[in-house]
């Protein structure tokens, strides 16, 4: 799962990847540790830190947020903490299925 905000050049508010199939949603209050239970792990966000990033757009402006789910034909194996570019390049020949939803918040 990555959200990243195209509106601040693709920035990446959070990586969360080796989500097992079985999953059927986070649970509110993760916390920032890089191994979620299940075998899931977070990534570096462009905060430089690892877990969610929480949207900050400039007062007065309206930002777009995308989150993006993919479903993969096989466990990646992939360590914790690494970035959206890392995983997307991991993942690119592995992606059978995705969604998106984009959201907008303004200060």
């Amino acid at each position: 799962m990555l959200a990243e905000d195209p509106d601040a050049k693709d920035f990446a508010h959070w990586v969360v990847y080796n989500i097992p199939g079985s999953e059927a949603g986070l649970t509110a209050g993760i916390s920032n540790e890089p191994a979620l239970g299940d075998g899931a792990y977070q990534g570096v966000n462009s905060f430089g830190k690892i877990g969610y990033g929480a949207p900050c757009p400039p007062k007065g402006s309206m930002h777009h947020y995308e989150f993006f789910v993919y479903a993969l034909d096989a466990q990646l194996g992939l360590a914790s903490g690494k970035t959206e570019d890392q995983v997307i390049a991991v993942i690119s020949g592995h992606i059978t299925a995705w969604g998106m939803m984009t959201v907008t918040f303004g200060r």
